[in-house]
């Protein structure tokens, strides 16, 4: 379908829509181009009014919902803790206080660097997503 049969089509519809009676046909092709621009003004008004009266999206944050760098604050904090732990208790028993078994500080020692481990890991990706998004183009 050509444009040229698209127009008065689309007019013609746009007029239904608004109520607007097509004219006769004497004249006919210069009232519908007077319709159809006076149409289109219209709807470039409306969507301009539509435009302004709609507010940006944000993203709100919950309320007493923590955020992404507390989160990990709060991870590392876990692992220091865990860490130090572990060297607590491998210090008592290089001390000899009773009551701590190796197994219990081998136990705790692995923990410590599994945790380590882990956290190293999520640094790893957490730098590596940021190069990423540095790189890409603009």
């Amino acid at each position: 379908m050509a444009v040229l049969t698209l127009a008065p089509m689309l007019l013609l519809l746009l007029c239904l829509l608004r109520g607007v009676k097509k004219t006769a046909a004497v004249g006919g092709m210069m009232s519908q181009g007077i319709e159809f621009n006076r149409l289109m003004l219209e709807m470039r008004a409306m969507q301009t009014d539509a435009m302004a009266r709609s507010k940006p999206v944000t993203a709100a944050p919950e309320v007493g919902a923590p955020s992404f760098s507390d989160m990990l604050g709060q991870a590392v904090n876990k692992v220091n803790e865990t860490q130090q732990a572990s060297n607590q208790l491998a210090t008592a028993f290089e001390m000899g206080q009773g009551g701590i078994d190796l197994t219990e500080v081998m136990i705790a020692s692995q923990k410590a660097s599994v945790s380590f481990q882990a956290m190293t890991q999520v640094r790893n990706k957490l730098v590596q997503a940021y190069q990423d998004i540095m790189q890409m183009p603009v």
